[in-house]
């Protein structure tokens, strides 16, 4: 209900507003614009000063390279180190965490799992 009291109040406003601005005029005078030049004379660049470089030798000499490896030692492999055979059963037991599902306040089935051996 107040929707077009506010729309036509702030339309008012505003309309007010922008004839008072168009009334008021510009605040600042009018710059005259330069005024206007018969001819412009371009004048060209001046052509870059040219530097003579020294003539580059064709060849570029080296120094031979060498390239020296030492042998490194041998060093005779280690001999083979039996795994520890698996046991026959394992070092922890079983701990239980929870039911899998629960459906209307029944449980189906439980989560177990190993604790750590020591």
């Amino acid at each position: 209900m107040y929707q077009s009291w506010v729309f036509a109040s702030a339309l008012v406003a505003g309309s007010g507003l922008f004839a008072y601005a168009a009334t008021m005029g510009p605040s600042s005078p009018i710059a005259t614009p330069p005024p206007a030049v018969d001819a412009v004379r371009v004048l060209p660049p001046e052509p870059p000063t040219t530097i003579a470089e020294p003539a580059p030798d064709p060849v570029v000499v080296l120094e031979p390279i060498v390239v020296e490896a030492r042998q490194a030692p041998r060093v005779k492999a280690k001999p083979k180190v039996q795994a520890p055979s698996p046991t026959d059963r394992p070092c922890s037991s079983w701990r239980e965490l929870g039911p899998t599902n629960v459906t209307k306040g029944k449980t189906t089935g439980s989560v177990s799992v190993r604790e750590l051996c020591p």
